[in-house]
């Protein structure tokens, strides 16, 4: 007698297990099979006490010496902004300097011209060979003592009406008068003409611009 026939199995009915079963076949299948975590972990734990200590110590310096790189360049960017402030300031306070002198060259030099030439005119006092030396020696003193401090537009009119008057003094020694075209001429040198401001024009236009804090040079 033949042995009672097994029912086939559904199609698409799969034979299911346990989640257990499972991962008890999985080892079955390969006992040696494992994954790179463990492998890691493995490692770590079978390191010597000294190589781990080693490591660690090569961590906490390569993370000291990174700090003191970043407090280092911190340290040099402090430094060139405080030099640089230290040098602006420096700078101001020798320009503060140049520029009392200057104001007081000018002021003295503005006092020659007054003296010699607008006032002497205006108190009625001679124009003569007397005047004219007396006149260019006060303003070769001023130069002397100041003329260092006059900005370049400044004396360069001032060089300019300096040899005009050397001329009114050497013309008066030659004929013993003085030249009133010329005495004209350096009037003009002072107070400008068109188109060509003069040496008083200057010094006010100099004095002026240092309202804007432009020190000119």
């Amino acid at each position: 007698m033949s042995s009672p026939r097994r029912p086939d199995r559904k199609p698409g009915r799969e034979r299911r297990c346990c989640p257990e079963y499972a991962a008890t076949a999985t080892r079955l299948r390969s006992p040696y099979a494992r994954d790179e975590k463990d492998d890691a972990e493995d490692t770590i734990h079978n390191m010597p006490p000294q190589i781990v200590a080693a490591l660690i110590a090569a961590l906490v310096s390569i993370l000291g010496v990174a700090i003191s790189i970043a407090s280092a360049r911190w340290s040099v960017v402090s430094a060139r902004e405080r030099i640089l402030a230290e040098a602006a300031a420096l700078q101001q306070n020798l320009l503060k300097d140049v520029l009392a002198k200057r104001m007081e060259a000018y002021a003295a030099l503005w006092k020659v011209m007054i003296t010699y030439d607008l006032n002497w005119l205006l108190e009625r006092k001679q124009l003569d060979r007397s005047w004219a030396a007396e006149f260019l020696r006060e303003l070769n003193v001023c130069n002397a003592e100041h003329g260092v401090f006059f900005s370049q537009p400044v004396y360069e009119r001032f060089v300019e009406y300096r040899a005009c008057l050397a001329g009114i003094v050497e013309g008066s020694r030659i004929s013993g008068e003085i030249s009133m075209p010329e005495v004209e001429r350096l009037a003009n040198l002072a107070k400008g003409t068109n188109g060509h401001p003069g040496l008083a024009t200057a010094l006010k236009n100099d004095l002026g611009s240092y309202v804007r804090i432009n020190l000119q040079v």
